[in-house]
């Protein structure tokens, strides 16, 4: 048995733009660092997991909410999932009808954003973001939303597609501030045409067809939210100072809703970076940290996140934030599990300015004397207990 011309031929581009990509990832000065170099390995793996799971497996004619097979913490890490969060992702027929129903949870906010297309495509567009909590809910907090090109002729709900597209990605973040008290809401999405005909194997254009974006997809989250994202702000700003980042352009398909201010942080042993953070008037925003390929540092096990809930504020109205290798005992560290080189991200969402903060690399001895002295500190019972919390939270959150 022997596959076709165009098969082969497809199958051997794909080869190519792997090994294309596999060096410049290697290649990169980022993967100087034997242990850097290590994490590069995982991201390309990775890469080629999550590149099947997003490009070669969705049926858009019978969506479904794929949560664990898109990030799941310390399994699929890559473009630095928000540790906050709880994402799905449908792919879905801009040229059918579907519908998403449910039920609305107390989460800190529920937001749909659309894409005509997906990450990498040539035509990637982003249409429109949705906050749940403007569609007409029922009192004990159910939703019925049609999803389709045209708005339903009895009103009511609606998330436009671009019927154009016969990939139309939609991406549901579901936010968390209280990690204890608050909880998922339930989704799921169906077809509301006539029944299509049932699923059968892929066929030879389709699939020659998706290995070219499976080829894109990765190619593109490494330049714009991998080692690509990293050398651009090292470029910009050198290491250990944040960098507002425009995410205005339509060919990113960025949310729209939210502002991003990373920094790439490298320390020394016995140093730590503080950043100081104004308090915003944002209805949401966290600081997390992930390594030089964003890649998510541990969320479950260490405090590596803080959000605008869990944070605590000095009398002058600033949060400081200590990223240290060893736990210095204030309220407000973040953990980079071991790894003195690496990222950190700070998110606005809902707001109407992006305060980049300040940082400055201090002597872990000296931490006392630079931090004010109404510093909130812990004791390791106090972690202990925080951390526990922390790993019951996201095991729930995730079905754990």
């Amino acid at each position: 048995m022997h596959l076709s011309t165009a098969m082969q031929a497809a199958w051997a581009a794909y080869q190519r733009d792997l090994e294309d990509l596999r060096r410049e990832v290697y290649e990169s000065p980022l993967a100087a660092d034997p242990a850097d170099q290590a994490r590069a390995h995982y991201w390309f793996m990775q890469a080629q997991a999550l590149a099947f799971n997003l490009t070669i497996a969705p049926r858009q004619s019978h969506p479904t909410f794929f949560v664990n097979t898109v990030f799941e913490p310390n399994l699929y890490t890559w473009i630095l999932p928000n540790a906050d969060f709880l994402y799905r992702y449908a792919f879905v027929d801009g040229a059918r009808n579907f519908r998403i129903t449910g039920r609305r949870s107390n989460s800190h906010f529920l937001e749909a954003q659309t894409i005509s297309g997906f990450f990498g495509d040539t035509n990637l567009r982003l249409l429109k973001t949705y906050d749940f909590d403007t569609f007409q809910i029922g009192a004990d907090g159910d939703f019925d939303i049609a999803v389709g090109p045209q708005a339903p002729s009895a009103g009511g709900n609606w998330i436009a597609t671009d019927p154009a597209s016969g990939n139309n990605t939609i991406i549901i973040r579901e936010a968390f501030y209280d990690w204890t008290h608050e909880t998922p809401s339930a989704l799921r999405i169906e077809s509301a045409d006539p029944p299509p005909v049932a699923l059968s194997p892929l066929d030879e254009p389709v699939m020659i067809s998706r290995l070219a974006a499976a080829s894109r997809l990765m190619r593109f989250c490494h330049k714009t939210f991998s080692g690509g994202l990293t050398e651009q702000v090292l470029g910009a700003v050198g290491t250990n100072r944040f960098l507002l980042v425009d995410t205005s352009k339509d060919e990113h398909a960025s949310n729209p809703s939210a502002g991003y201010v990373p920094c790439a942080y490298d320390l020394k042993p016995g140093q730590a970076l503080i950043v100081e953070i104004d308090r915003p008037k944002a209805r949401y925003w966290n600081i997390h940290l992930g390594d030089v390929w964003w890649q998510v540092t541990d969320f479950t096990h260490h405090q590596s996140s803080l959000n605008g809930h869990q944070v605590t504020f000095d009398a002058d109205g600033k949060a400081r934030i200590v990223i240290a290798a060893q736990d210095p005992g204030v309220a407000n560290w973040l953990d980079p599990v071991g790894n003195l080189k690496g990222v950190a991200l700070l998110r606005w969402y809902f707001t109407d300015s992006y305060p980049t903060p300040a940082a400055r690399v201090v002597a872990v001895a000296d931490l006392n004397a630079e931090l004010p002295a109404d510093t909130v500190t812990v004791t390791p019972e106090d972690r202990r207990q925080a951390l526990n919390a922390r790993r019951e939270a996201v095991m729930r959150r995730y079905g754990h």
